[in-house]
């Protein structure tokens, strides 16, 4: 029988684990940067990332293993900055082709293995939410990735984790929790013209989808309303931006989707926001808009949840979302206005958002795709990555 090739991926300190139990470990080793969303790993130099820093590799590195083995600290119900991080970056072991699995639109698998996954979280104080949503997410990223069977472990600090490595604790239902935060939705102030701040998530400084989804959105908003626009582009949140935030009411968030989750440089800026606003206790109203490369606007659920997480741990009234499917898309329909052609169920999603946050009422949690059927997106999806591939004498 032949050995299985075992990679790691884990943001406890270099040298925690024993190096020797696994072919390859990913460790925080030097400086990492954040995936920027430009694709060249697909239409340039396909499987190697752009950015050169040591992690440019790790599309190769998940071809040659059998078992991957992530250990992360539960963060808002997802992974770490870190290991959230390295995975942003493995996106080249995909084919930017679709396929449908299971109803929904995926990437397809550009090698024929069937990885097997574990995922190890750890923290103190999870809450059950919070566990629910880092399940969610790892059956979210087993699908991405075609990997199978997944196991999910929970346990409260770094000392379980090696208990759990050296196989003398192993069993999930053993895990204790510390207590757990609750939702504190405290009076919003009835000020006629409540601050509100637009924030786009997005690591893209300009044409990002989730920066036109904000100006599409600020179109609907009522003028006598004092908007400011923020952009959480790098990996953490400067003072005076914080100070910005403590004076708005509102709070308009908008991100792309990586990985089935928050892009890492975010997961950043939100913990430093968290550091922030934990034990002040003022009161916000959160609405988030999250898009997807995917068709389907549904893909995004469990990172809305996680955004909903974050709330909680800051102590804001988390009022809902709007999901956004085929957001590849927005680039070419740009002109297009919210209401008309493809965005015509959109723009009335949109529409009724603006509403919610000028009352800052609970919106809910909406999804929603173009009008366009989803095969006519595929075949404009993978024929745009085919011509831009060709551009760099790459056939995809």
């Amino acid at each position: 029988m032949m050995n299985k090739s075992r990679l790691l991926i884990h943001d406890l300190p270099p040298g925690f684990v024993a190096a020797e139990n696994y072919d390859e470990v990913v460790e925080a080793s030097g400086t990492i940067r954040n995936c920027i969303g430009c694709f060249t790993c697909w239409i340039k130099s396909p499987m190697e990332c752009v950015l050169k820093d040591g992690y440019e590799h790790m599309a190769e590195k998940l071809a040659a293993c059998d078992e991957l083995v992530l250990i992360s600290k539960c963060t808002y119900g997802g992974p770490s900055a870190f290991v959230k991080n390295v995975l942003d970056r493995s996106i080249p072991y995909l084919h930017p082709d679709f396929v449908i699995k299971d109803g929904q639109m995926h990437h397809k698998q550009r090698f024929p293995q069937h990885i097997t996954m574990k995922v190890i979280f750890y923290g103190d104080d999870l809450s059950e939410a919070e566990k629910e949503s880092a399940g969610a997410w790892v059956e979210a990223m087993a699908v991405n990735f075609d990997a199978a069977p997944v196991e999910t472990v929970f346990c409260t600090n770094a000392v379980e984790v090696r208990q759990i490595l050296s196989e003398e604790c192993i069993r999930q239902e053993k895990t204790i929790c510390g207590p757990q935060k609750r939702d504190v939705h405290l009076p919003l102030s009835k000020q006629e013209e409540a601050a509100i701040a637009l924030i786009s998530g997005s690591p893209k400084k300009k044409y990002s989808t989730s920066g036109k989804m904000l100006e599409e959105l600020s179109a609907f908003l009522p003028k006598d309303k004092t908007v400011t626009e923020l952009h959480f582009s790098g990996n953490e949140i400067e003072e005076n931006t914080l100070q910005t935030l403590a004076e708005s009411e509102t709070l308009v968030l908008s991100l792309p989707l990586y990985v089935d989750g928050i892009p890492s440089h975010l997961l950043r800026c939100l913990r430093d926001a968290e550091d922030f606003f934990a034990d002040k206790m003022l009161p916000k109203s959160v609405y988030i808009i999250i898009n997807c490369g995917f068709y389907e606007g549904e893909q995004t659920q469990t990172a809305m949840k996680m955004m909903e997480n974050w709330c909680v741990r800051c102590g804001f009234s988390f009022c809902g979302g709007l999901g956004v499917g085929a957001g590849g898309m927005w680039h070419s329909i740009k002109d297009v206005p919210p209401g008309h052609g493809p965005k015509k169920n959109y723009g009335k999603h949109l529409s009724a958002l603006a509403q919610k946050i000028e009352q800052q009422a609970e919106y809910g949690c909406v999804f929603t795709t173009v009008n366009l059927p989803r095969i006519a997106y595929k075949i404009a999806g993978e024929y745009g990555w085919k011509k831009a591939a060709e551009k760099n004498g790459i056939t995809l």
